[in-house]
């Protein structure tokens, strides 16, 4: 087989709206158009990066696992599921994180540098963790 691109990820959210907001607001996701999946969800698709990002709500009887868990230096903790984060590279890792702090994103771990790259880690809606590099 031979990959030729992802085409997407799609992120279960408890509130699709305020997820779709923070993706807008926060790394200027654009929305491209709505569908329905096999229950019958709005399925919002974002354009993020290039990519196509998924929105929906979590299928009926299924509740989010408790986030993961990661402290300064990026390394894992508690809460593990199939995805550990989403990552993105940004211009200013530091900048990114002042701004989005000062917006109330929470910020899991500060600007730090491991060979040779700069990575931080917060989060977003229904706890999906989003990394930001800059090499």
């Amino acid at each position: 087989m031979q990959v030729k691109s992802i085409d997407h990820i799609h992120i279960y959210s408890s509130d699709p709206a305020a997820s779709q907001a923070f993706w807008e607001r926060h790394f200027g996701a654009a929305r491209v158009f709505e569908t329905r999946n096999a229950h019958d969800q709005a399925v919002h698709i974002l354009q993020l990066g290039g990519h196509n990002l998924a929105l929906s709500e979590f299928p009926p009887g299924e509740t989010p696992a408790a986030p993961v868990v990661v402290d300064r230096l990026g390394r894992e903790g508690q809460g593990f599921g199939g995805v550990m984060h989403l990552g993105f590279n940004v211009a200013d890792v530091a900048a990114a994180v002042a701004e989005l702090r000062a917006a109330g994103v929470k910020v899991h771990s500060e600007p730090a540098e491991a060979h040779g790259t700069i990575f931080a880690y917060v989060e977003a809606p229904d706890g999906v963790l989003i990394e930001l590099t800059q090499y």
